[in-house]
């Protein structure tokens, strides 16, 4: 798992059974045996009730950590997990320039979406309404796409969360888990066409940090 720390933005990751690598059904699990062990010094650990024995756990400090947990199923077996926890600083140069970028508008033409993406009349008067940056298209609540929190991306390193937007790579949840790209005839020139940004060093990591910064949540 990847994070953050500043020591002025709040940078959460929601460990669960799954990224802590028990191997075992979720039905199995006796829920009252559950035991994390973590280390107090670099997070803050928070109940997290929307993921089935998960955990939020608040960074206090760079640095990597291992998060350890384990559990009884019914059947009387002892099952644990472990996950390395790398916590990075995020200078404030960086923040501030993925900020501006992350907030901006722009960027994103009608020529692009409507003649090579197969986007309808009505998405691209849609998208003209809004002229969407980062935070736009992906604020709480969005019709274009739900915000990448933590819970989706926090297995990502930098450099691979990097390359979902700025070089469209596909992301953990794929091109089927967005509703509104498959509005388009060709969802994959659509992502092509909001992910691939010229970028210096300094706003690409900004971004990540901005990224790692969302607060976590879970969506059905």
């Amino acid at each position: 798992m990847y994070s953050a720390y500043d020591g002025e933005h709040t940078f959460q990751v929601t460990p669960s059974f799954s990224s802590s690598a028990l191997d075992a059904d979720g039905d199995a699990i006796v829920a009252s045996t559950v035991r994390w062990t973590i280390d107090r010094s670099f997070v803050e650990r928070e109940d997290f009730d929307a993921l089935p024995n998960g955990v939020l756990l608040t960074t206090k400090r760079a640095g990597t950590t291992e998060i350890r947990v384990e559990a009884m199923t019914r059947d009387g077996a002892r099952k644990t997990g472990k996950a390395v926890l790398s916590i990075s600083r995020a200078p404030r140069d960086e923040w501030e320039a993925g900020s501006a970028y992350f907030h901006q508008t722009g960027g994103i033409t009608e020529r692009l979406l409507g003649r090579f993406c197969g986007a309808s009349v009505e998405v691209t008067a849609k998208l003209q309404e809004l002229w969407p940056g980062c935070a736009k298209c992906h604020a709480e609540g969005s019709s274009f796409a739900r915000p990448p929190t933590p819970t989706q991306t926090a297995g990502l390193n930098d450099e691979q969360l990097q390359q979902v937007f700025s070089n469209a790579a596909e992301p953990p949840s794929g091109l089927a888990g967005s509703r509104f790209l498959q509005q388009f005839l060709e969802p994959e020139c659509a992502l092509q066409a909001f992910h691939s940004w010229e970028l210096t060093e300094r706003e690409k990591q900004g971004l990540v940090w901005q990224l790692r910064a969302i607060p976590p949540a879970t969506y059905q």
